[in-house]
């Protein structure tokens, strides 16, 4: 279990396009804080919102 705790915070995740970004949004979802996915690509945005709902994280939707 990792020492670092995001709870109760936000984090916002920029250009998740690249491996950078998609992975910072993987590690952020698993410590806790809220997550605001921001790019350009909405359907890549999309596709990854259903990445975390597949990894049991729970999402809102902002259209």
């Amino acid at each position: 279990m990792s020492k670092i705790s995001l709870k109760n915070k936000v984090a916002s995740v920029k250009a998740i396009l690249n491996g950078f970004g998609k992975t910072i949004l993987l590690i952020f979802a698993q410590l806790g804080p809220a997550v605001a996915i921001c790019d350009f690509n909405l359907d890549y945005s999309k596709e990854m919102v259903l990445c975390l709902n597949d990894g049991g994280f729970v999402t809102l939707n902002g259209n």
